[in-house]
């Protein structure tokens, strides 16, 4: 068992990687900024300083890409993956320990990736 907490940066850098490329790959979408942000810092408690630390991070390694989008004179933010970002997921053994720890807490087992 990985020695994780839930707002470890993997932890939370898991999530935020696994949401964005759920959703491309589901919905054919990005994910709105203000909605994935909301989500996972209500969900662990995080403060704004160290959540835009995990995201800046991911875009600066090019994991995440930050993006706008003009629609009906309305200025939409949004992440969406990588290439780069969905082999981190897969393949990075402390993203692979990140998910171990969420599978351990939601199932009280380890899952293997498939």
């Amino acid at each position: 068992m990985a020695d994780f907490c839930e707002k470890d940066y993997f932890v939370v850098a898991y999530n935020i990687l696994s949401t964005t490329y759920c959703h491309l790959r589901d919905k054919g979408q990005k994910n709105l900024c203000s909605d994935l942000d909301s989500y996972l810092k209500n969900k662990y408690n995080l403060n704004d300083s160290y959540y835009k630390y995990i995201v800046d991070s991911l875009i600066e390694n090019k994991l995440l890409d930050f993006g706008i989008e003009k629609e009906n004179n309305k200025l939409t933010w949004y992440y969406s993956i990588t290439s780069k970002g969905i082999e981190y997921i897969f393949f990075d053994k402390a993203m692979n320990k990140a998910q171990d720890y969420l599978n351990y807490k939601a199932f009280g087992e380890k899952h293997e990736q498939k």
